[in-house]
């Protein structure tokens, strides 16, 4: 982690804690205990604090690696029925954020699923909007390519900037 960025560092520290290569626990010691004196300690500690096992893919992590860069408030956890991406509660409102890659769906189409994956995944979200004061929006890899569609598409959605 010494050498890569906030976001780079995160997307590895995400992956290294969803398939339980290590506990969190153990990423913040380690880098408290071999970061002393090292460059690149300080991202490397802001990396272990915002590190999180629950993300299932490069791209949710470096989409709320981004927020965090950019100022956007971080996803609460949901507590619902189904698992989100991305949850922010604001006052009464739910904002429901859903980071959409390619991976699920082409490993869907080469087992010949696709057509039943599509469908499950507009009756999951089908089900998500029926809510009450629920928003849902729909992030991609062009939206982290852009981080002006990206805070766009987040201002727009209502999601709050951090304190």
């Amino acid at each position: 982690l010494v050498d890569a960025s906030f976001v780079e560092g995160l997307i590895i520290a995400d992956s290294a804690l969803h398939e339980q290569l290590l506990s969190k626990e153990h990423l913040v010691e380690t880098v408290d205990k071999l970061g002393l004196n090292r460059r690149g300690v300080v991202t490397a500690r802001r990396v272990a604090r915002c590190a999180d096992g629950l993300l299932e893919s490069g791209g949710e992590s470096k989409a709320r690696a981004l927020m965090i860069e950019r100022g956007w408030q971080t996803p609460v956890e949901p507590g619902r029925p189904y698992r989100v991406d991305y949850l922010w509660r604001v006052g009464d409102r739910l904002i429901i954020g859903e980071f959409d890659g390619f991976v699920k769906s082409e490993k869907a189409a080469e087992e010949g699923k696709l057509a039943k994956t599509q469908f499950d995944e507009r009756q999951r979200e089908s089900r998500l909007s029926l809510l009450d004061n629920c928003k849902i929006v729909r992030l991609c890899w062009d939206d982290l390519r852009d981080p002006t569609k990206f805070d766009r598409k987040l201002k727009v959605a209502g999601v709050p900037r951090a304190c």
